[in-house]
């Protein structure tokens, strides 16, 4: 048996921030299709009816016994914007809300606003031939920032913040994955969308302060890309700079392997995702993401976690596999130890028939439905990374060209430490020796929770460490989270 020690570095400088979250995509059953891409279809009922009582135990069941630190709320634009371009608030999705913002306040989680897309009412025209649904990705900018952002966005948080008085809601990001395959263009790239985004969020923070509503109440994020240092790179070719306006930057990840694994061609993602491993993805490309927000004062923020390597529309079923769970679940350890400190998974909720079987959990019949390894894996790193934990990272000093075994260690605000532990190897167990950070003397008993194949979050017998010192055997492909 292979033997792996992890020894501790120093506690990093920053706290975590939002911890581990969920994204509600609140556009699934919407109708009509997400960018006008007939591939992505959003007609299937996912959430309960409003007096479906019983759907939403359910609901608040799961979200309980998931606890997440926060969640991304992906509120559709177009119900909310009359024929004149005036804001409506009163829609199915407004009550959803109310509903989540509610259930948020008991447990002091974070709320994100979301719309995803620009409202069409406020595009520039589409392109000559555009049709919805089409072949292809296409949502255009706002023609006018500053209409957009005193027409929708205000009016939006003026609604939430003082007509509902929800008290969650603390960011707001206008656009997921902008400028990548058809999403937030401008006519023939006239003006330059990255500039023109940098433009939108001007106008966005201005308008929101000069309707007293300051960033210390609503936050706004930038980025929100799979390519942040491409866009980055960008706005300096262009001369603008988007780091006034945020207060947070995020990077999505569908891109991760596992370093071992080769890389793959899958006909529906194209190569481009697997060319690299999570050595690279994380360690070298979003850490000098990670370097330029932290110069800038700001955090950086995974908003969508997920991984395509073993299928999405080739293989729905594979994202929410073990090994498909496992690669998310190690590259959230790693880019904590990073620096990263927010981390959102997708989706809390699906339909699981557009791109991939997603759900982490859902409803059914009045009851809570469970989604295997993603509520098992997922709700395991939720329960372990709270939010204001200090982060000590695990590292294996074997000096391995590739290592398979990855952990941290969390100390909550009360003391309370998880140590979370995983083997990336599919065929070995491995024998793990852990120097416990902050414990060169006395004895602990820590008690866990792991999740392996066939293994859905079963409790462990106790694991005592000796002297600072703790040992255990961890089985291939497997993660366990212990708490003292």
């Amino acid at each position: 048996m292979t033997k792996s020690t992890l020894e501790a570095l120093a506690p990093l400088r920053y706290p975590v921030d939002l911890a581990v979250g969920f994204n509600w995509f609140e556009h699934l059953g919407a109708g009509g299709h997400y960018a006008r891409w007939e591939r992505y279809p959003l007609s299937t009922p996912v959430y309960p009816d409003p007096n479906d009582h019983a759907g939403w135990d359910a609901i608040r069941e799961g979200l309980d016994a998931l606890n997440p630190g926060w969640i991304r709320f992906g509120l559709p634009p177009d119900p909310h914007v009359r024929a004149d371009g005036a804001f409506n608030g009163e829609t199915v999705h407004m009550e959803r809300l109310a509903w989540l913002d509610a259930w948020a306040a008991t447990t002091g989680a974070t709320l994100l606003l979301d719309p995803f897309v620009m409202p069409a009412y406020f595009e520039f025209p589409v392109p000559p031939g555009t049709r919805n649904p089409g072949s292809a990705i296409i949502n255009m900018a706002a023609a006018d920032n500053r209409a957009y952002a005193e027409r929708f966005v205000v009016p939006l948080m003026e609604h939430v913040l003082n007509t509902m008085g929800l008290t969650q809601v603390r960011y707001f990001n206008p656009i997921n994955e902008p400028m990548e395959y058809g999403v937030y263009q401008t006519p023939g790239d006239t003006p330059p969308a990255m500039a023109h985004y940098v433009g939108m969020m001007r106008e966005i923070r201005q308008a929101l302060d000069s309707a007293g509503i300051t960033r210390d109440r609503i936050g706004l994020l930038g980025l929100d890309t799979i390519e942040p240092l491409h866009h980055l790179l960008d706005q300096h070719r262009l001369g603008v700079d988007l780091d006034p306006y945020v207060d947070a930057y995020s990077v999505h990840h569908y891109n991760l392997r596992f370093d071992h694994q080769p890389p793959l061609n899958l006909p529906d993602t194209g190569r481009h995702y697997f060319v690299k491993g999570m050595n690279v993805v994380l360690e070298q490309d979003d850490r000098l993401v990670l370097e330029y927000a932290r110069l800038r004062g700001k955090p950086l923020w995974a908003l969508e976690m997920g991984t395509f390597y073993y299928g999405k529309f080739s293989n729905p079923a594979g994202v929410a596999s073990l090994p498909a769970t496992m690669i998310v679940a190690e590259g959230i350890i790693r880019a904590l130890n990073m620096g990263i400190t927010a981390f959102c998974l997708w989706s809390l909720m699906n339909s699981n028939d557009v791109d991939g079987h997603w759900a982490v959990m859902g409803h059914r019949n009045g009851e809570l439905v469970r989604h295997g390894y993603p509520f098992a894996v997922y709700g395991l790193l939720s329960e372990a990374i709270r939010p204001q934990a200090t982060v000590t990272p695990l590292i294996d000093a074997s000096g391995d060209e590739i290592l398979h075994i990855h952990g941290t260690m969390l100390t909550d605000t009360d003391g309370t430490r998880h140590l979370i532990v995983i083997n990336d190897d599919e065929a070995d167990a491995r024998e793990v020796t852990i120097q416990v950070p902050g414990s060169s003397e006395g004895n602990a008993i820590w008690h866990g929770q792991m999740v392996a194949s066939g293994v859905f979050n079963e409790s462990m017998e106790p694991v005592y460490s000796r002297d600072g010192v703790l040992r255990m055997t961890v089985p291939p492909l497997t993660l366990i989270s212990l708490r003292a």
